[in-house]
Order: C-alpha cells, then sequence, then structure tokens
C-alpha cells in the first residue's frame, strides 16, 4: 500500500525518534488502528537495518515495482535468518569485546561483507527478468536472410526489406503482402513487420502459414510464435511453443530456446 509524502516523513521522524511526545503517541496510536502503516514502518526499519541506518531511507524514494521487490526479499525466510545470524555475531562480539577484541571484529566485519554480497547477489543480480525484456533480448532481426537476392518480383521485396530495416515495419508489410507464397524468407520478414507492428493475430497466423507450407525453413515458425508470445506477456504459451522447438534438435534456434526456456521457468 502507498502511503502520502507526509507520511512517510512522519515515518522518518518517528523511526529518527524526533517526533515530540504528543506526536509520538498519537502516531503509535496510528500504526496500532492500521496494519498496513505498522506493515510500512515495519519494513522501513529493517531496510535501515540491512541497508544503512539513513535519516533519508524510505520506501518512497524508490520506484514501486522496487519497493514491492525489495519488500517480499526482506520479508522472505533466506533474509529473516541472515539477519538473525547477523544480530547473533554482534552479540557475540559485544560479549566478548574485551577478551578477543580484535579477532571478533574481523569476524564480525567478515560476516557483515559475506551478508552484503549475498544481499546484492540474490536481489539484484538473480531477479526475474520480465517477458518483455526477454522478447528484446531475443528479438534480433539483423541476420535474417535478405531477400533481394531470391529473384522473384525483386523491386517490391527490395523496398520492403529496406523498409523493414528503416524500422517502418507498418510500411514494409503492403510489399510482403502478396509475395509470400511459398517463400518461407518473406513469410518471416512478414510475420516479424506484424509483429512489431502489434498485430499479434496477423503475425501468429503468418507464422502458422510459415509452419504449415512444407518449406526447408518451416521449422523456424516455431521461434517467431514463441517470440510472438512473449512479446504478449502470455509466459505459458511460449514455453508450450518453445518445447514444441525443443522436440528436435534440428529446429532453428534450439539451443537458444533451451536458454530462453530456463528463464521463463526461473
Amino acid at each position: 500500500m502507498s502511503f502520502n509524502e507526509q507520511t512517510y516523513e512522519t515515518i522518518e521522524a518517528y523511526l529518527d525518534q524526533v517526533l515530540s511526545d504528543t506526536e509520538r503517541i498519537a502516531f503509535e496510536e496510528r500504526i496500532k488502528n492500521d496494519p498496513d502503516l505498522a506493515n510500512e514502518v515495519t519494513i522501513n526499519r529493517e531496510m535501515r537495518i540491512q541497508y544503512g541506518n539513513s535519516n533519508t531511507f524510505t520506501t518512497s524514494k524508490y520506484a514501486p515495482e522496487i519497493v514491492t521487490n525489495l519488500k517480499s526479499h526482506i520479508q522472505s525466510k533466506e533474509t529473516e535468518e541472515l539477519s538473525r545470524q547477523i544480530k547473533e555475531g554482534k552479540k557475540l562480539y559485544d560479549k566478548n569485546l574485551a577478551r578477543k577484541k580484535t579477532i571478533i571484529r574481523y569476524m564480525y566485519a567478515t560476516v557483515a561483507a559475506v551478508a552484503l554480497i549475498f544481499l546484492i547477489s540474490t536481489f539484484f543480480i538473480n531477479q526475474d527478468l520480465s517477458t518483455e525484456e526477454l522478447y528484446a533480448q531475443n528479438s534480433n532481426w539483423e541476420n535474417l536472410p535478405s531477400l533481394t537476392v531470391k529473384g522473384e518480383n525483386q523491386q517490391n521485396l527490395a523496398k520492403g526489406e529496406a523498409l523493414f530495416n528503416a524500422k517502418k515495419y507498418t510500411e514494409a508489410i503492403s510489399y510482403f503482402e502478396g509475395n509470400e507464397s511459398n517463400n518461407p524468407h518473406v513469410l518471416i520478414y512478414l510475420g516479424i513487420s506484424h509483429l512489431e507492428s502489434n498485430n499479434y493475430q496477423k503475425a501468429l497466423a503468418t507464422f502458422n502459414q510459415l509452419k504449415t507450407n512444407n518449406t526447408l525453413g518451416s521449422h523456424k515458425a516455431y521461434w517467431y510464435i514463441s517470440l510472438t508470445y512473449l512479446k504478449q506477456g502470455q509466459k505459458e504459451r511460449a514455453i508450450a511453443a518453445l518445447q514444441l522447438l525443443r522436440q528436435n534438435q534440428n529446429n532453428y534456434q534450439y539451443d537458444k530456446a533451451g536458454e530462453l526456456l530456463s528463464k521463463l521457468k526461473d
């Protein structure tokens, strides 16, 4: 739940212990009666413990998706256990400071460093990529075969290819339509043009036509169908298309499909 800026400022002041007694009592009464506010205070207090006790650190300073992921991460069992271990290490440090000051300080610093590395690697490095990000990583059209050397209706196809390479996909479609019969390369250009123009139904229809046209390039349809579902955010359908592709190791983008499947299933 989001709060207004005044509430976040009050949370900061409360955690910094700078509220007057009257303000503190009134705010604590709000916390008792508002579970969402109580949870927000707990989250911000835990964030200070995990990421530094900055008097300017509240969840309002970050993008909503980052805040959501941070909250989920902080409330996870792994972070709870890590926090417990750090606190136990601090207690041990305080208890034995006089007797083993140098050794314990080194151990505590090591634990803190490992904890920081764990949090950074777990939260920032291993974040799941969205279907949109995965589509962007796999929609590289630079290596498509050129249409200008295929010999049929070269003038129209050359114009269409030039527009396609200029990312003018909607304009390119008219030059490909009517010239795609039994030509897998034209079907691919046409399907991608529909896909990049967000005409998903036409893109799927074109790639299904490619799949059934009984040419040597028909197996490429599975890859482009999976990308079409991926761009729409239809994760399960993208996975199903990739699994069909992976049934034959001779299919186009077999290895890449395996990598993409792993990312989608994580």
